[in-house]
């Protein structure tokens, strides 16, 4: 006797003004805290930036410029005999608002393979660029661009207002003239002709 069908579980469309971001959306971002398997905690977590915006249907759900989360999984110094050191990093999340929307996988420069585990692992063996090996220790340098993708399907607000916005760069550093550099000229009083 064959098996009964199982219907399709129907799935609510976003509410007005919310756009659904499908599981598996690719996220870019930048990681901003250096790190080394020389001084790396276990469980520490690190900082993440947006590069790219992530656009669904013309709409912009996750702009370039959110901040997120990354996590150390695992970290082991160099050891004698040349055992190079260790690191294991996770994309966790990106903040959109009051929405944590959850990150999995890591591709360091977008390089290296999808894992199961959300992880990471860099090593003498394998060093992509943005990793370097320095006296043995694994280094991943600050501003060296990672992927992932999201954990599952989110709904963002884009209309009124978005959930996720983007923050503010860092104001670039000034230089002073007393700091030895030559301020560019003045064309404030240059007269035309």
């Amino acid at each position: 006797m064959p098996a009964a069908a199982v219907p399709p579980v129907e799935v609510a469309p976003p509410a007005p003004g919310y756009v659904r971001v499908p599981a598996n959306t690719p996220v870019v971002f930048d990681i901003l805290d250096p790190i080394s398997s020389k001084t790396a905690k276990i469980d520490a977590m690190f900082t993440i930036r947006t590069t790219v915006p992530v656009v669904i249907d013309g709409k912009t759900v996750i702009p370039a410029g959110a901040l997120g989360q990354g996590q150390i999984v695992h970290a082991a110094k160099a050891r004698a005999m040349g055992k190079a050191g260790e690191l294991i990093l996770a994309a966790r999340y990106v903040d959109c608002g009051d929405v944590h929307v959850t990150l999995r996988g890591f591709h360091l420069d977008r390089a290296g393979k999808d894992r199961a585990d959300q992880a990471f692992v860099a090593s003498m063996a394998f060093t992509p660029a943005g990793f370097f090996v320095v006296g043995g220790e694994s280094t991943v340098m600050a501003g060296s661009h990672a992927n992932a993708r999201l954990m599952s399907a989110v709904d963002l607000r884009v209309e009124p207002t978005p959930n996720c916005v983007a923050e503010p760069a860092p104001a670039a550093p000034t230089i002073s003239a007393t700091d030895g550099a030559i301020p560019a000229p003045s064309t404030a009083n240059v007269p035309t002709k």
